[in-house]
C-alpha cells in the first residue's frame, strides 16, 4: 500500500522544524505544533467547497495521484455523482475517505476539517479550561449530540497518532509571521 501522507513540517515551541512529532510528546505541544501549521486566514477561507476538502485528502494521500486501493492500478475514472473513483482494470469503487479514521462518515469532509482546527486550537494551551465539548461541536455544525460526540472523540484519536490524516490535510504550512 502507498505511503498515505503528502510532507508535512512542523514546528515545535523551541522553533525546531520536525517531519514527525516525537514519541511522548504531550498533547498540548502536539496541537501546539499542528497549530503553527493551520491556514493562517482559516480553514473556512482555504477549504472553501467540499470539492477543495476532497481534492486536499487526495492530494495528501496519493501525492502521485490516485490508484486502485484493491490492485494498485493508476487508471481510474471518477464518478462524479458519487464523489468516487472506479478501477478501470478490477472495477473496485473507492473514495478519498476508504480505509482513513474517515471511512463511512456521512459527514461532509469541511465539517471534519472544521471540527479539526476547532479541537487543535482549544487543546493547544496546557492550562486551557475551554476545551472544546460535543455540545458545543453539535451547536456549531447543527448535529446531534451523539455524533458530535463521536467527531470529537474521532479527531482527538486522530490527533494523538503520528501520522495524524487530519493533520495532514487541515495543516498548510507554517504562518507567515
Amino acid at each position: 500500500m502507498q505511503a498515505m501522507r503528502g510532507e508535512l513540517k512542523l514546528i515545535l515551541e523551541d522553533g525546531a522544524k520536525v517531519d514527525r512529532l516525537p514519541d511522548g510528546m504531550p498533547f498540548h505541544q502536539t496541537c501546539t505544533a499542528y497549530w503553527n501549521q493551520l491556514p493562517f486566514y482559516g480553514v473556512s477561507r482555504f477549504f472553501p467547497s467540499e470539492q477543495s476538502c476532497i481534492d486536499r485528502v487526495r492530494d495528501v494521500r496519493w501525492p502521485a495521484g490516485p490508484c486502485c486501493l484493491r490492485c494498485g492500478s493508476a487508471v481510474l475514472t471518477w464518478v462524479a455523482s458519487r464523489c468516487l473513483f472506479q478501477c478501470a482494470d478490477c472495477r473496485h469503487q473507492f473514495s478519498v475517505k476508504t480505509d482513513t479514521v474517515l471511512h463511512r462518515s456521512r459527514l461532509p469532509l469541511r465539517t471534519w476539517f472544521l471540527a479539526t482546527e476547532i479541537v487543535i486550537e482549544s487543546y493547544r494551551f496546557i492550562s486551557s479550561r475551554d476545551y472544546v465539548t460535543a455540545k458545543h461541536l453539535g451547536r456549531t455544525f447543527g448535529i446531534s449530540y451523539e455524533t458530535a460526540w463521536r467527531l470529537r472523540q474521532t479527531v482527538l484519536n486522530d490527533l494523538k497518532r503520528r501520522d495524524s490524516l487530519l493533520a495532514a490535510v487541515v495543516c498548510t504550512g507554517p504562518h507567515p509571521y
